[in-house]
């Protein structure tokens, strides 16, 4: 492939010239979040009927609970983050998924995941923990905050998101332990990242408003999104962008 500025030679899947800078049209053809959301609508929109029996049993055996413990323990931060560090894993066992038609059967196998979702779990409760101390103060500390930190922490929580979205593919395919998946997820999602943000605004925006009709629209939304989750983290696979950083090219020395 060519520089349509400068005209270096570049890797196929080369994101930027390195030499002039030039942004190539891989991202837009190959990585896009709004593309990767059409795929997964015209692959799920056939099966979407199929994946209502997961759906029902997923919102009813585990998000609601999940809900239900974060209500009832919302007024104490401690006691809330340690619920949530036991029951959010639960939560994120379809993420490991390898096909697109899911089923009880599916998730009861993949509970042995529940470790690794643990170990994830974890470490975005400590993060949040730390952005909430800095922008706010809580729940160490009570002193006044410019208020301008509190959509910097909006943000922080939905940057987070945006890195852990190839998370659950590394672990699951490429046999990743948590640290060393996030470790990748972030090195390598670098010029990907702002995709990676919209997909997590958009599908996030979808569930919420799937809320509205009594919860009725979670039925549709929830497979959806972990279904064009998982598509973009094989896209990012088959693209090679996590290959340089799980095995980067060793620097020899010249003679």
């Amino acid at each position: 492939m060519k520089c349509k500025k400068c005209s270096s030679s570049l890797k196929d899947n080369a994101i930027f010239c390195p030499t002039c800078g030039w942004q190539t049209d891989f991202l837009k053809d190959n990585l896009s979040a709004k593309l990767i959301l059409s795929e997964t609508w015209q692959e799920y929109k056939g099966i979407k009927g199929k994946n209502y029996p997961f759906a029902i049993f997923y919102v009813l055996a585990i998000m609601l609970p999940v809900a239900l413990a974060a209500f009832f323990t919302r007024n104490n931060y401690w006691i809330n983050n340690l619920a949530m560090l036991i029951a959010v894993p639960f939560a994120l066992i379809p993420l490991t998924f390898g096909e697109s038609i899911y089923s009880i059967k599916m998730y009861v196998q993949h509970l042995i995941y529940y470790p690794k979702m643990f170990a994830v779990t974890l470490f975005t409760i400590l993060f949040y923990f730390l952005i909430n101390v800095i922008c706010t103060g809580n729940p160490l500390f009570y002193y006044a905050t410019d208020p301008i930190l509190h959509p910097v922490r909006l943000v922080l929580v939905l940057y987070w998101l945006a890195i852990i979205v190839p998370v659950f593919y590394l672990i699951a395919k490429e046999g990743k332990i948590p640290c060393k998946a996030l470790i990748i997820s972030y090195k390598a999602g670098q010029e990907t990242r702002w995709q990676q943000f919209f997909l997590v605004v958009v599908l996030a925006f979808f569930n919420v408003v799937a809320l509205i009709p009594a919860g009725l629209g979670l039925l549709f939304t929830i497979p959806f999104s972990f279904l064009a989750i998982r598509k973009f983290s094989e896209r990012l696979d088959e693209k090679g962008i996590f290959e340089p950083v799980m095995n980067p090219t060793p620097v020899t020395e010249g003679k």
